[in-house]
Parts: structure tokens; sequence; C-alpha cells
């Protein structure tokens, strides 16, 4: 493979990415021995504009619709207040009852966030306002990453460590269906 368009040296071991909706720059998760963070990086010219040094950073990320709120999984999951220049402001983190946060969507109307329990193999639902946990669901394996399919009130959920793609229906709050898809399915 040849990449194509500007590179940029982030290092450590970015996985996960979130698109500011209006302005040109990117959220960087990173993961990595060397570096572990979030990044603020501008796609005009591949500049780290803001570094946020997260010890505990692993996958999951979430960007508010309105590109005001950064959510960012990890040790706890930490909420960013964004400024209008895209800079990222720490808000209170998030104590979810532990179990390592992986994987975090904002639900598409935006009054719930849904975040992966990597270690206690369980779904947690949010209030977007009160950032209180509103439901539990228990996964078969480790959530890792999360997708929302709204028209079908449904969460596709990569289940870390298996071998399939969790299917949660979100108005019964159960596991409705697995999507065997082979060894260890990452992001999606």
């Amino acid at each position: 493979l040849a990449p194509t368009g500007k590179q940029a040296e982030l290092g450590g071991f970015p996985v996960d990415i979130r698109m500011h909706p209006t302005l040109p720059i990117a959220y960087i998760a990173n993961t990595g021995y060397r570096k572990r963070a979030v990044q603020v990086v501008s796609t005009a010219d591949g500049s780290i504009l803001q570094e946020i040094d997260r010890t505990e950073a692993f996958y999951g990320l979430a960007l508010s619709r309105d590109g005001k709120r950064l959510l960012a999984s990890g040790g706890l999951l930490e909420p960013y207040d964004v400024g209008d220049d895209g800079r990222l402001t720490a808000a209170d983190q998030v104590d979810i009852g532990g179990g390592y946060p992986a994987g975090v969507v904002l639900s598409s109307d935006g009054s719930k966030i849904w975040v992966g329990k990597f270690l206690d193999s369980q779904l947690v639902q949010l209030d977007a306002q009160t950032l209180e946990v509103a439901t539990t669901i228990d996964l078969p394996t480790r959530a890792y990453a999360i997708a929302e399919l709204p028209q079908r009130n449904e969460l596709y959920v990569t289940g870390f460590g298996g071998s399939a793609i969790m299917v949660v229906d979100v108005n019964t709050a159960t596991v409705a269906a697995t999507l065997e898809v082979g060894g260890n399915p990452g992001s999606l």
C-alpha cells in the first residue's frame, strides 16, 4: 500500500479519530507505549495543536454533533469541552463503575452515551445530561468498539478476544444476535 495525501507523525499508536464538524481539526486517541494522549491535530497541515497526556488512554472517542464536547475512554470516561478554536478543556471525569471504558458513542439524538466496560464485559448507557448510568447490559465478551444504527434501535459492539460482533437491541437492553466474523474483531 502507498498512502496518498499529507502524512503527519503523531508518535505512539493512534487508534481512534474523530473529525470536528466545522473546523479543520481531528481528535486522536493515541495509546502507544511511548505516548498515551488525546491529540488535537490540524487537518490543514498535520501539526499537533494540543496534546493532553492520559496515562490510561484507550480505544474510544466520541464527538457531539455540534462539536462542543469530546468524550475519551480510558481508566475513567473523560469529557472535554471543545473551545471555539477546537482546543480541549477537561471537564469532570465520569466514573461508570469500573470496568475500564472502551468504545464510546453518542446516540444520534444526543440524549444517551453508550460506553463499553472492557474488563467487565458490559455495555452501559449514560444519560447525556446528568452523566449518570441509566442501564447496564451484560455481554458475552469484552466490549471494544461501538456503532449505533438508530433507524433499527441497535448498537453493534465488537467482542474483543472473541470472534463475533454483538447486536444489542436498545429497546430491550439485550444482546439480540451475534455475527460471527472471526478472530478478535476491532474497530467498526
